[in-house]
């Protein structure tokens, strides 16, 4: 099947569409995902225009679906493995091979459902202004493949990734928690909070649980990079294995990225 008679197909089950550059995963149009749609006419008009462009599907509202995306070049096999022995298989109805080695595990959204940005290393998650790279679409990296069903088949996920994904409380627009130094008084209660938070331990949850720690205290607790590292460094001596100071430096470096929010441990 040709990846115009695929993006008319998948526009047809109610899925919104747009062209990515031949061999790559860039938008061709001017508003990226934004321009995503699913009205015929505008589709046939974009692979006309460029016959061998691959093929991007929305996630979010318009598509009503959204996608957890493992990277196994950034750790998401051994983050998945580790969700997996805590809380059971990932089922999917609909799952994708990527062209990098990955898989799209792809689930139907439910009314207001807002995704964390990553669950841990090598997981992204993509949900409202996101989109992913669709079968047939090709890159120097391989063939994109739809493994199993096909996205408008897609069921809700799992209860236990529900939870693990839902976005919690924003926290409000105002300055960070601490200003850029902590008093001392400050510094005592977090360690005191770290006290009580068990370590890391591997194969079960460690990454994930890891990732958390370092997202309460960048956004949480408004500490900088620097004071981060430092508080878990000392958590880290409860980890089984500790930790390196560079997987450290990820975990803190991943959570910064994902954005302000809050997360209970």
């Amino acid at each position: 099947m040709s990846t115009l008679q695929s993006a008319l197909e998948y526009a047809a089950a109610g899925l919104a569409v747009i062209p990515l550059w031949p061999n790559t995963k860039r938008p061709m149009t001017r508003r990226g995902v934004y321009d995503a749609t699913h009205d015929h006419a505008t589709i046939r008009s974009w692979f006309a225009e460029c016959e061998t462009a691959n093929l991007g599907i929305a996630t979010g509202p318009i598509s009503g679906i959204w996608v957890l995306d493992v990277d196994p070049r950034n750790g998401g096999w051994s983050t998945l493995a580790d969700l997996e022995f805590t809380h059971g298989p990932l089922e999917a109805a609909c799952v994708q091979s990527t062209a990098q080695g990955g898989e799209h595990y792809v689930f139907r959204a439910e009314d207001n459902h807002r995704l964390m940005a990553k669950l841990g290393d090598g997981i992204d998650l993509l949900g409202e202004g996101r989109y992913f790279v669709a079968s047939p679409s090709v890159t120097p990296a391989g063939t994109y493949r739809w493994h199993t069903g096909r996205p408008c088949a897609a069921t809700p996920a799992p209860t236990w990734l529900q939870k693990l994904v839902a976005r919690p409380e924003e926290l409000p627009a105002t300055p960070a928690t601490f200003p850029r130094q902590p008093s001392v008084m400050d510094m005592t209660r977090i360690r005191r909070y770290l006290e009580a938070i068990p370590g890391a331990i591997a194969g079960q949850g460690g990454h994930a649980h890891t990732f958390l720690v370092a997202c309460k205290l960048v956004h949480g607790w408004g500490l900088d990079d620097d004071l981060a590292m430092q508080v878990m460094s000392e958590w880290n001596a409860k980890c089984q294995p500790p930790w390196s100071r560079w997987e450290l430096a990820r975990k803190i470096k991943s959570a910064r990225s994902t954005g302000k929010y809050r997360r209970s441990l």
